[in-house]
């Protein structure tokens, strides 16, 4: 009987709980560091972390509650929704640049998540940013008071 080992790693040493947070914050780093649009596969990013694909999903489910492709979907749409946020990006430019190729399915996938499509939420973000903040009441004439 063969068996395989993977070498000794830095997380190896610490307790299950401890070790598995230490991964997904090194899961966390890398895809920061990575382009947006970059497709993202679980065996090269276990193979990089030290890690086996396996034990980076147990990971992801034991410290976010949820698959490691579910968590680094979210990770992407949570980047859509800030840049869409901000008002100066287009739906489809967001989607595409964080590697959403399928315009329809990241919309429903974006719905899902947030429960409001990507236009409305680019719409509100347009329409605060055309709100003139001049002619707001000045806090000091609030007729509260702070206790």
């Amino acid at each position: 009987m063969v068996h395989w080992a993977m070498p000794a790693t830095p997380f190896d040493k610490l307790p299950s709980r401890e070790r598995h947070t230490a991964i997904i914050a090194e899961l966390d780093a890398m895809v920061r560091a990575q382009s947006p649009s970059r497709p993202l596969y679980s065996k090269e990013l276990a193979e990089q972390i030290g890690t086996s694909v396996r034990t980076l999903n147990s990971a992801s489910v034991s410290v976010v509650g949820m698959s490691l492709h579910s968590y680094l979907r979210l990770t992407r749409l949570t980047r859509v929704r800030l840049q869409l946020s901000t008002g100066a990006f287009s739906v489809k430019a967001a989607a595409l640049a964080n590697g959403f190729w399928h315009l329809g399915d990241f919309s429903r996938v974006y719905c899902r998540a947030f429960g409001e499509l990507p236009s409305q939420t680019r719409a509100r973000a347009k329409q605060c940013k055309q709100i003139d903040l001049s002619t707001l009441p000045c806090p000091r004439e609030s007729k509260l008071t702070l206790v």
